[in-house]
């Protein structure tokens, strides 16, 4: 999905030999130029996208660290159970301590 060109003049996310115009001139920075629709597998937890290119690392991140109340909207909408998270520390994890 083509995103609309801002009017005037800008700077792409690509491109790495205009940047400097971002600084010196006060060009405008156009962060994203497109857009995908992805698949949410909610059980599992899996992004996938239709168009099949590979998602990067960063975008699944933003979506994995939505806080809690977006994830129940989420299923709510899906008529489905909330999704318990896992915690990656270990079962004897004080949480009374200094890191609780």
């Amino acid at each position: 999905i083509k995103l609309p060109q801002p009017q005037g003049d800008f700077v792409k996310w690509d491109d790495l030999a205009s940047a400097k115009r971002l600084h010196l001139d006060g060009t405008f920075f156009m962060v994203h130029d497109e857009a995908r629709w992805v698949i949410l597998e909610y059980s599992t937890g899996k992004l996938l996208a239709e168009d099949t290119r590979q998602l990067r690392k960063e975008n699944g991140d933003l979506l994995r660290s939505q806080p809690e109340k977006v994830w129940k909207w989420l299923a709510d909408r899906a008529g489905l159970d909330m999704v318990q998270r896992n915690s990656g520390l270990p079962e004897d994890f004080p949480e009374d301590g200094p890191f609780s």
